[in-house]
């Protein structure tokens, strides 16, 4: 575990359900806000050294648009739309960034990088990106 960096990513809304408590034999009423919030998503990498690199994305108001000249019975393929939170691409620069901090400090040269088996981890695109780099990918068992 002293040569690994460990890779995680994590999606949040600020207005996630809550909890709430109240007297036994009473409702809990909790007040949340009817607005749609921002979702944003933290990918951080953390080593036995400490925090190797953070980096929090905030998806925004996206809305799919359509095409000049569809129809309602055009199909999906059909429109064009943002991509709507973090995708291969931006966990791919991610690492890129992440490897760059890595490659100033000598002594965690050649470490292993640790992530899940999100779909997100493309291990075709990742891989050949992080061993050209000197570094080793390790993916953890499903979970």
């Amino acid at each position: 575990l002293a040569n690994c960096v460990f890779v995680y990513e994590s999606g949040f809304n600020i207005n996630m359900s809550s909890r709430g408590w109240s007297k036994r034999g009473t409702e809990a009423i909790i007040t949340t806000s009817s607005a749609r919030g921002v979702s944003h998503t933290v990918i951080g990498a953390i080593s036995a050294i400490g925090v190797v690199n953070l980096s929090m994305r905030e998806s925004g108001n996206v809305k799919r648009r359509k095409v000049v000249g569809a129809t309602k019975r055009k199909a999906p393929q059909d429109r064009l739309s943002v991509p709507n939170g973090t995708t291969g691409d931006h966990y791919l620069q991610f690492f890129n960034d992440t490897m760059d901090i890595m490659d100033e400090f000598p002594e965690i040269k050649d470490y292993f990088i640790v992530m899940d088996n999100a779909p997100i981890h493309v291990p075709q695109i990742v891989d050949p990106v992080i061993i050209s780099r000197g570094y080793t990918p390790v993916y953890l068992p499903p979970y």
